[in-house]
C-alpha cells in the first residue's frame, strides 16, 4: 500500500500543488474579488460533478476494487449519459439565463460536466491499478493548468474570469479525449448495472452533502460579507488544503485496499499504524508550510500571507482538513458492508448541522466563524462515522482510546507549531 499512496499521493499532490501554486498569481491577475468569484465557481462545479455523473465513480471504485473489468464495463456505459447530461444543462443555461458579464451557471455546469468525466477516468484507472497512467493524468492537469495560465497571462488582454474558465474547460476535455482512446481497448466483462446505479445514486446526496461541508463555508462569507473576504478565506482556505495531498491519495488507495484485505485491516495494530503515520505526515507537512510562509514573507513576498490576519483561519481549516483522514478511514468500513444509505444520512445530517453553523458564525464571527465551523462539523462528522464503524465491526471499540490519544497529541503539535510562527 505504501508505494502506492506515494505515486497517488504524488498524482494528487501535482493537481493540489498546481492551484496552489497558481493562486498567488491569480489574485495579483484577477484581482482579489474576481479571484472569489473563480474560486466560488468552482466550488459550484465540485457540487455539479457528481448530479452530471450520477456518481458514477462510487460504483466503478466500488466493483472495479472487486474485478477491473466491471469497473471498465460501467465506465463505457456512463461516459455518453455524463457527455449528453452536461450538453444539455449547459446550453440549456446558456441560452436561457441571458448574457449577463459572467454566465456562473453555464461555466459551473459546463467544468462540472468535464469533472465528472475525467473524475469517471481517473476511478478507472485506479481500479485497473495502471499507477503510471493515472499519474500521467494528473501530470497532464497539472502541468497544464501551469501552461494555460502562461497562456492567459500574456495572450488575452482582456484579464477576466471567464477567459481563463474556456482555457480550462478544453484542458479537461483534452485530457478526456486523449485517455478515452487508451481505454478503449482494455477488457471489460458484462453484468447487469441496477444495483451499481442504485449503490451509486443513493450516495449523490452524500456527495452534495459533502460539497456543503466543503463549500458552504464560501457561500456564505460570499453573501453575508463580501467578495473581498471570500478571496481573502480562499487563500487561507488553499495554503490549508495542502494536506489534502496525502488525504486525497488516501481517498483513492484506502477503500480498496479495504476491501481487498479487510481482514487485515480491521485488526488494531494495521488502523493505529495508519493513523500513527498520517498523523506525523500532518505534523511535518503544516511545519514545511509555515517554514514556507515565512520564507515567502522575509523575501519576494508572492504569497502576500499575514499570518497575524489569517493564522487562526489556516490553523483551524488544516485541523478539519486533518480529521478527514479518520473519516477516509471510518466511513470506508460502511463503504467496504456496501451502507450506501447509512454514509448518506451522516452525511446529510452533518452538512445540515454545517448550514446552521456556518450561518450562524459567519454572521457574528465573520471569517473566523467559517473556520471555527469548518472544524467541528468534521469533528462531528467523524464521531458519527466512528459510532456506526464500531456497530458494524466491535473489535474497533477495543482499542479506540489510541486514536483519540493520536488526535489529541496531533492537534497539540499543531496548535503549538502555529503559536511558534
Amino acid at each position: 500500500m505504501r508505494k502506492e499512496l506515494i505515486i497517488y499521493g504524488v498524482s494528487i499532490g501535482l493537481n493540489r500543488g498546481a492551484i496552489l501554486l497558481l493562486t498567488p498569481f491569480m489574485v495579483y491577475v484577477l484581482s482579489l474579488e474576481s479571484f472569489g468569484l473563480y474560486s466560488y465557481i468552482l466550488v459550484l462545479v465540485q457540487f455539479f460533478a457528481p448530479i452530471l455523473g450520477l456518481n458514477i465513480y462510487a460504483g466503478i471504485s466500488r466493483e472495479g476494487g472487486e474485478d477491473y473489468r466491471k469497473g471498465n464495463y460501467i465506465y463505457r456505459k456512463s461516459i455518453p449519459f455524463i457527455f449528453l447530461a452536461t450538453l444539455f444543462f449547459a446550453l440549456t443555461f446558456y441560452i436561457f439565463q441571458g448574457k449577463e458579464s459572467l454566465n456562473i451557471m453555464f461555466w459551473s455546469i459546463l467544468i462540472g460536466g468535464l469533472e465528472a468525466l475525467n473524475n469517471t477516468q481517473l476511478n478507472t484507472l485506479r481500479c485497473m491499478n495502471k499507477h503510471f497512467s493515472f499519474f500521467l493524468y494528473s501530470l497532464l492537469k497539472s502541468v497544464g493548468l501551469l501552461l494555460l495560465f502562461l497562456v492567459y497571462f500574456f495572450t488575452y488582454h482582456n484579464r477576466d474570469v471567464e477567459n481563463y474558465l474556456r482555457l480550462q474547460g478544453f484542458l479537461y476535455f483534452g485530457v478526456f479525449i486523449f485517455f478515452f482512446l487508451f481505454l478503449k481497448k482494455e477488457e471489460y466483462i458484462l453484468f447487469p448495472l441496477k444495483e451499481v446505479l442504485i449503490f451509486s445514486i443513493l450516495l449523490i446526496p452524500h456527495s452534495l452533502a459533502q460539497w456543503i461541508i466543503s463549500g458552504s463555508g464560501r457561500f456564505f462569507i460570499k453573501n453575508i460579507l463580501d467578495d473581498a473576504s471570500l478571496g481573502l478565506y480562499t487563500k487561507a482556505f488553499n495554503l490549508s488544503m495542502i494536506l489534502m495531498i496525502i488525504n486525497s491519495g488516501i481517498g483513492i488507495v484506502l477503500p480498496q485496499h479495504l476491501i481487498r484485505n479487510y481482514d487485515k485491516w480491521k485488526q488494531s495494530y494495521n488502523r493505529i499504524s495508519f493513523f500513527k503515520i498520517y498523523s506525523l505526515l500532518s505534523v511535518i507537512l503544516f511545519l514545511f508550510l509555515l517554514i514556507g510562509i515565512r520564507i515567502d514573507n522575509t523575501t519576494y513576498n508572492v504569497l502576500k500571507v499575514d499570518l497575524g490576519q489569517i493564522g487562526t483561519i489556516l490553523l483551524l481549516n488544516y485541523l478539519g482538513f486533518y480529521l478527514l483522514g479518520y473519516y477516509y478511514y471510518y466511513s470506508n468500513i460502511l463503504f467496504v458492508f456496501r451502507k450506501a444509505k447509512t454514509i448518506t444520512s451522516i452525511t446529510l445530517l452533518s452538512s445540515l448541522f454545517c448550514i446552521i453553523v456556518n450561518y450562524l458564525l459567519i454572521k457574528n464571527f465573520g471569517l473566523n466563524g467559517a473556520a471555527v465551523a469548518t472544524l467541528l462539523v468534521y469533528l462531528i462528522q467523524v464521531i458519527i462515522f466512528v459510532i456506526s464503524a464500531i456497530k458494524l465491526e466491535p473489535m474497533i471499540k477495543r482499542s479506540f482510546y489510541k486514536d483519540i490519544f493520536i488526535l489529541l497529541i496531533t492537534f497539540a503539535l499543531i496548535f503549538s507549531l502555529i503559536k511558534i510562527f
